[in-house]
């Protein structure tokens, strides 16, 4: 992968501390560097990469993606950085955090907390995987996509 160098002005917030000390030991404030390689060096891991992503521009384009799904991130990881990065929420990635099989309180809270993935194929999924009364209940309390008739009679199915 072709590198990109930063520099702490194209992130959207700031590193936490143990980034931000190193970059501005070894860097300074102006100095352009390679957050991958930054990454590395202080052993980080996927929930790192995807940090960087969600927080620098430059870092979303279909070779981070490739990168990323390299990783092996868990789902959650994956739902993460798809509720926190627009350039993620593809169908790409929502195809990929399937095949992840994640659990169905993960998939609940994604589709609460992301707007794209407020879909009637997300809800299909999510109740595929058998959610039970308690993670439905909380989903239609909370999430006023899923304040559906639909939702409330599959919620009454539950008390069965």
């Amino acid at each position: 992968m072709k590198p990109i160098l930063i520099s702490l002005k194209d992130l959207k917030n700031k590193p936490c501390k143990e980034y931000y000390n190193y970059i501005m030991d070894n860097y300074g404030k102006d100095k352009l560097f390679n957050p991958l390689i930054i990454i590395d060096e202080l052993n980080g891991d996927y929930g790192d990469v995807s940090w960087l992503i969600a927080n620098c521009k430059k870092y979303q384009t279909q070779e981070m993606i490739n990168y990323y799904k390299s990783l092996n991130p868990k789902y959650w990881n994956v739902s993460w950085l798809i509720g926190n990065c627009k350039y993620y929420q593809t169908n790409e990635m929502i195809n990929y955090y399937k095949s992840l099989n994640p659990n169905y309180e993960d998939v609940s809270f994604l589709i609460y907390e992301c707007e794209f993935c407020q879909t009637q194929e997300m809800i299909d999924y999510y109740k595929s995987l058998n959610p039970d009364y308690n993670n439905v209940l909380w989903l239609i309390k909370n999430c006023k996509f899923c304040q559906t008739d639909e939702m409330f009679e599959y919620l009454e199915s539950l008390k069965e």
